[in-house]
């Protein structure tokens, strides 16, 4: 058990420190302008809507809730900007505080206005006190070229600083050193354990429902926690309260179909969406009769449901729902015992969202969700048959309260409880011909529970300073233990001229869910485990400063972070070791520490008929074991040394835009052997040679690829078509995928020699895909 002696002393000076702000607050003379800003048609919150008062410097943007807040004196001239929608003006004289509704009307804006409603959005990056945290512009990722003609979300933000991907094709992204098993995946609040399809090349996520993306890598808020790299938060979007609409796509992968619209007009409305891989049924036409049992099977597909329901002025509710499912299943016939595979995955989530809003003032959300995921790993073939069945249920209960005392400061607190299963498990069903009259079990399934209280103030007594600190109280329990790691987390920001800040952050964070590998990349044959009495919480140390500006009236975003990470209670097998040659994991898992550290760049240009960013990481990770590489320190398998992306987009007209990607990143790191060395047997003449080995010694070499898109848009009175030409790996770049040690005869001195051969995957890939969008 983890406790903290001063616990008691922070939550005095936490509480005393809350006094002395509030009073600061209450002394204030100005009157307060509150309110929220809907869309005119569907009645849904508008998010990030730029409030600003002309006569005064007061400004605003509008939240999660479309609600914001600002102090003014007598009189007031507000403007309301946002991204495709006609300005609104409000003038009216003060007398006390106010409450206004804001309606906002689609339309041709002008350029001007539009390029003031993105100004907005870009300068949070220097005036918001939180860092460590990307926005994803979803629009402009939505312009970048594409794999096979599928968006993707989760694939677009590895070309962000920090974030690195796996190999070629590969599931999993490992954020500032840390693990696959790391991030923090959300969908709509639920957690995903396994966000990828079709082995790495696309995620669960269809961007077609798809709302706003955040990105936290580091300065993480109180309310977020479970995991110690990051969090991806991903928001779906909610069904049209007016009018119905609908769009589709057709692609070499996939296809899709999404519609949304009122169920009951202003009160109940609804999204549902669909997607399915349907390549291998055309491939199967074209195989011959003989030969169809050669293709393997492989299919996945999407379902997302959303409902939103408009009890009244102060509550509303909001049901999501998600379920998909793959499978690949294939034969070998050319050996002799004809093996075969058949490898099935599933994530299924509901959840359901109730926000209440007494005030302006006070916004309460309460959430519940259960979400289950399942792995099975079959073999078979004539001399053996067995199975690997691995799961995870969830079910959580959470609250969180956010309180705007004034414009200058905001409370946030919650709580939340949650039942978890977790199934590492195989099953021996026939071995050798001897036929089991029951299937063991030899990892029974494990029960945990977990709680969490949280509080966070955030501060700004100026232009100038800005500070955001809280404190997270995790516990978590099983049947042999108990850990509660309380979770500090602190920052502050100082912004020394309107279009520059810096900003520095302390984050502990811990995490009682571990996932074990024996590969370089996240597959679904992971194994995920939870603290127990023997494998205790990770828990991660992150420091972190940023340099934050921007250039030529917000037309430029620019940035930089360092930090430092430690990481504690790691987890790794054993010297070759796996978990199909143990009835018990803990008998073949060792643990140990990393650190990792890095700089991050960023230049981003929002808007404009030429757009794009550029990002680079130079980065180190490390890692040490006591019963690995003899106790020395060694890379991490996802240690990247460079790692540079440039996106750009121009857009010729209405009609037709051209988009490019160029990728470059350090070569991964591996183990082979550095030697060999011979030990001889008793009587010396014989004996064996053994390979020399050291850690994840070797780099592959380095990866880089251009991709090129161009897109034709027509848009009609009600519906939109668009075309997409994508060519991925322009140049042909043969990338390598993984490596093998080969043994051959050397002819000239007659002796066999180990030699490394290099795969590769993904040569030049052109693919075209079509878009429907029905007003």
């Amino acid at each position: 058990m983890v406790t903290s002696v001063s616990f008691g002393l922070l939550m005095r000076i936490a509480a005393l420190t809350l006094i002395l702000w509030l009073c600061v607050g209450i002394t204030e003379a100005q009157f307060r302008v509150t309110g929220i800003v809907l869309d005119e048609d569907s009645k849904e919150p508008l998010i990030g809507v730029t409030i600003q008062d002309t006569l005064s410097s007061a400004f605003a943007i509008s939240d999660l809730e479309g609600r914001f807040e600002l102090r003014a004196k007598t009189r007031v001239v507000l403007k309301f900007d946002y991204i495709g929608y006609e300005s609104v003006v409000v003038d009216t004289t003060l007398r006390g505080n106010i409450n206004l509704d804001i309606s906002m009307s689609s339309g041709v804006m002008l350029q001007e206005t539009l390029i003031t409603a993105q100004q907005a959005r870009i300068r949070e990056n220097v005036t918001k006190t939180q860092m460590g945290k990307i926005e994803v512009p979803i629009e402009q990722m939505r312009s970048l070229p594409v794999f096979l003609g599928e968006m993707d979300i989760l694939k677009s933000i590895q070309l962000l600083p920090g974030i690195q991907s796996g190999n070629e094709a590969s599931a999993g992204f490992y954020v500032r050193g840390g693990g696959s098993d790391q991030n923090l995946v959300l969908y709509d609040g639920v957690p995903v354990y396994n966000p990828f399809h079709a082995a790495g090349f696309v995620s669960v996520f269809n961007m077609d429902v798809i709302k706003d993306v955040d990105v936290y890598k580091g300065g993480f808020p109180a309310h977020l926690g479970g995991r110690i790299s990051s969090v991806i938060d991903v928001s779906v979007k909610s069904g049209d309260m007016q009018k119905w609409s609908g769009n589709g796509g057709i692609g070499i992968v996939t296809s899709r179909m999404t519609a949304q619209g009122p169920i009951i007009k202003d009160k109940l409305s609804m999204m549902l969406s669909a997607r399915a891989f349907y390549s291998y049924s055309l491939m199967r036409m074209f195989f011959p009769a003989d030969r169809k049992e050669e293709l393997p099977v492989y299919y996945f597909y999407d379902l997302n449901g959303k409902l939103d329901y408009k009890i009244n002025d102060k509550q509303k509710l909001a049901v999501s729902v998600y379920s998909g499912a793959d499978r690949i299943a294939f034969a070998d016939n050319q050996v002799e015992d004809s093996a075969r595979y058949n490898i099935p995955w599933k994530n299924h989530l509901a959840t359901a969202h109730w926000t209440y809003t007494p005030s302006s003032k006070l916004i309460t959300k309460v959430q519940a969700y259960y979400s289950r995921y399942d792995f099975s790993f079959g073999f078979e073939n004539t001399l053996a048959e067995y199975e690997l069945n691995s799961g995870i249920q969830d079910a959580v209960l959470l609250s969180d309260t956010r309180w705007f005392i004034n414009a200058k400061q905001t409370l946030q607190w919650g709580a939340e409880a949650g039942w978890h299963r977790y199934l590492p498990n195989i099953s021996d069903n026939d071995i050798d011909n001897v036929v089991q009259d029951s299937i063991p079990v030899r990892n029974p399934a494990i029960t945990s529970y977990t709680t969490a209280l949280y509080l966070r103030h955030e501060w700004n007594p100026s232009t100038r300073w800005g500070f955001n600190y809280g404190l997270r109280l995790p516990m978590f329990f099983s049947e042999k233990s108990f850990y509660i790691n309380p979770e500090p987390r602190a920052t502050i920001k100082y912004q020394y001229s309107p279009d520059a800040s810096f900003k520095v952050a302390y984050t502990l964070m811990t995490q009682t869910v571990h996932m074990l590998s024996a590969s370089t990349t996240s597959t679904p044959l992971d194994l995920w485990i939870p603290s127990s009495d023997t494998i205790r919480p990770q828990i991660s140390h992150q420091v972190s400063a940023g340099w934050f500006r921007n250039f030529k009236d917000d037309m430029f975003e620019s940035n930089v972070e360092v930090f430092y990470k430690k990481l504690r209670n790691q987890i790794e097998y054993r010297e070759g070791e796996s978990i199909f040659q143990a009835d018990d994991f803990r008998d073949v898992i060792t643990f140990g520490e990393g650190w990792s550290t890095g700089a991050e760049f960023l230049v981003r240009k929002r808007y404009g008929r030429f757009n794009g960013f550029a990002a680079y990481t130079l980065s180190w990770s490390k890692r040490q074991f006591e019963l690995l590489n003899l106790g020395r320190p060694f890379n991490a398998k996802y240690d990247r040394r460079h790692d540079f992306s440039l996106a750009l987009n121009y857009q010729f007209n209405d009609s037709w835009a051209l988009s490019g990607l160029f990728v470059f990143a350090s070569g991964n790191s591996l183990t082979l052997p550095q030697g060999r060395f011979f030990i001889p047997g008793q009587n010396f003449t014989d004996g064996s040679f053994y390979l020399d080995f050291s850690k994840n010694n070797y780099r592959l070499r380095p990866y880089h690829r251009l991709d090129i898109g161009l897109q034709y848009r027509k848009e009609k009175a009600k519906i939109t078509n668009e075309f997409r030409l994508d060519i991925y790996n322009v140049y042909s770049q043969l990338n390598p995928f993984f490596i093998v040690l080969t043994r051959a005869e050397d002819p000239k001195t007659n002796r066999t020699r180990i030699f490394v051969r290099e795969y590769s995957i993904l040569p030049i890939v052109p693919s075209l895909s079509y878009n429907i969008y029905i007003k």
